[in-house]
């Protein structure tokens, strides 16, 4: 389901937008979103897209995105569920940037069922052993009759 699209980003101020021209024919009304993504924070909004007699050009635009550099995404998703999407950096205040590129599909990543559980065990074995090991620092330091961590000169 790999597509070949031009992708052109521009850059205005606070806001971000996206063109997308795919040689097939437009997604269904819903299905695209626009996405920009810089350190953790993403911004989104719904993508227009209008027939061509070659395929179809998606458009959108983002706002609310503060100086620095983001990345704008187009993100599809297909009937069957899977989502695809290209993405490009912003380019400078003012400028555009273009580029051919395939659409992707994006990865799915799911956590096993069984992952909370062994985090939760790897977290209480992290805090036995530290609790074992004051429980030893305190022991040590009875004995010798100096804080834990102290020597004696000798």
């Amino acid at each position: 389901m790999v597509r070949d699209v031009r992708i052109e980003a521009a850059r205005t101020g606070l806001s971000g937008s996206l063109e997308v021209t795919t040689a097939s024919a437009c997604p269904d009304a819903g299905r695209t979103r626009i996405l920009a993504r810089r350190a953790g924070l993403e911004r989104s909004d719904a993508m227009r897209a209008e027939a061509l007699p070659t395929g179809c050009l998606l458009t959108g635009s983002v706002g609310d995105l503060s100086p620095g550099r983001w990345f704008l995404y187009a993100e599809i998703t297909a009937p069957d569920g899977v989502v695809q999407e290209v993405w490009l950096p912003t380019p400078g205040d003012g400028e555009r940037a273009a580029a051919d590129r395939q659409l992707y599909e994006v990865s799915q990543q799911r956590t096993p069922p069984w992952r909370p559980v062994a985090e939760v065990g790897t977290l209480g074995a992290a805090a036995a052993i530290l609790v074992a090991c004051l429980q030893l620092s305190r022991r040590a330091s009875r004995r010798t009759g100096q804080p834990a961590g102290q020597r004696s000169e000798g």
